[in-house]
């Protein structure tokens, strides 16, 4: 099966960005914006959320101790692997899980990005 090299990258990207995340004001709020930034109220994210629908056109879900969700925060990429940490969202306040699950990058389709946000649970 061909590497899926736009997705790869743009994962890359943003783990890169949550590992290492800055102090700088945001200029765009896109997927591939180059930097975590910080909020009015000097929050510094450390989080860029995102689901994934399979090539199906499936939405990615796990099941949790909070319930089942669908987002997720980029933990690891190695080969063409993708760990990811299951979050929740309660109202736009995210919270990390003990729940995790691998994908082989081949079968991402469609990355969908969330705002930036801060999540002290890691």
């Amino acid at each position: 099966m061909k590497e899926n090299r736009c997705i790869k990258n743009l994962l890359r990207l943003i783990n890169l960005l949550q590992e290492n995340s800055t102090n700088i004001n945001s200029i765009d709020n896109t997927c591939s914006r180059p930097f975590l930034g910080n909020n009015l109220n000097n929050t510094i994210y450390n989080t860029r959320p995102i689901s994934i629908y399979n090539k199906n056109n499936e939405l990615l879900t796990i099941t949790t101790d909070s319930g089942d969700t669908s987002f997720f925060r980029i933990e690891n990429i190695n080969n063409n692997c993708c760990t990811l940490r299951g979050i929740t969202n309660n109202n736009g306040v995210y919270t990390s899980t003990n729940n995790f699950i691998t994908i082989k990058i081949n079968c991402i389709c469609v990355i969908r990005c969330y705002p930036d946000v801060q999540i002290s649970n890691l």
